[in-house]
């Protein structure tokens, strides 16, 4: 069984510190995405079990260091970095990228993370799984293996509420982060006892996905509708004549019943019921 693992880098958001003096983020450190990581887990934990061959996929700035102490206490067998120059610009081809680099390797399995964890999404194993015309399940938290091709795996939809799905070897599966409790491993001080696999450098080439048009959907300004409502602070008097109807900035569709001028017996009619207000009061 040859499983491939998605993994995302971000940046560690316990390492964010705001720098007063140069208004700017300082100490920033990179990490890995967590439920990348536990999908990592669960590809071990089935190795071990199972046997099998674990590639672990990524993508990231040509700039940026490789965090290999991270991925020195799993069980990896293969890792492939590819090295592109500013890909916070291109994230849309990040999954072409690491779909062109999967083309020639035949993998059985494919895990990755159902959202990110700095944009929160998941587009990108979507379009892997679809340039490679892999069937696609997302946001599953366990997942049978069998012996066959046909796998059962689960999704919580509500509470209490499970549904099984099968899935056809090879696929392409979004994980949740309780696929696999991640074990604590202390780090190992002897060299000699640091799992080693070897690192793959690729430098990637930003090449613009075919027949696709990436389209800016943005909502369109709101139209404010508003009433006749004065800027300074109404007294009083001004606010209970608002309230009984014998204002000017009256809604329109009301406005030809609104009563324009007050007569001597407006005002007493209006006399009497302020006092019985106030003296129900």
């Amino acid at each position: 069984m040859r499983i491939c693992v998605l993994i995302k880098p971000v940046i560690d958001p316990t390492s964010l510190q705001w720098n007063y003096k140069s208004q700017a983020f300082a100490y920033v450190t990179h990490s890995f995405h967590h439920t990348d990581l536990c999908a990592l887990e669960w590809a071990c934990t089935y190795k071990r079990e199972c046997s099998g061959h674990v590639t672990v996929l990524i993508a990231m700035d040509a700039d940026q260091e490789m965090k290999e102490h991270l991925l020195r206490k799993y069980e990896v067998d293969e890792c492939i970095v590819i090295r592109v120059k500013d890909i916070t610009h291109y994230r849309n081809e990040v999954a072409y990228m690491l779909a062109k680099e999967s083309e020639g390797r035949a993998f059985d399995l494919v895990l990755s993370g159902s959202q990110s964890q700095d944009t929160h999404l998941g587009v990108t194993p979507i379009v892997y799984a679809e340039l490679l015309n892999l069937p696609y399940l997302s946001q599953i938290h366990q997942i049978e293996p069998d012996e066959g091709k046909v796998w059962n795996v689960h999704r919580k939809e509500g509470r209490g509420v499970i549904e099984t799905f099968q899935v056809e070897l090879p696929a392409v599966i979004g994980v949740v982060s309780s696929i696999s409790r991640r074990r604590y491993v202390a780090r190992l001080a002897d060299t000699t006892r640091v799992r080693k696999f070897s690192i793959v450098q690729v430098d990637g080439k930003i090449e613009r996905i075919p027949n696709v048009k990436v389209i800016r959907v943005t909502e369109p300004k709101p139209r404010i509708r508003y009433l006749d409502v004065p800027s300074p602070a109404l007294s009083a008097e001004k606010r209970l004549l608002e309230i009984m109807g014998f204002a000017e900035g009256l809604r329109i569709e009301h406005k030809e019943k609104s009563i324009q001028t007050m007569s001597g017996q407006t005002i007493h009619y209006l006399k009497e019921k302020l006092q019985k207000w106030l003296g129900e009061g």
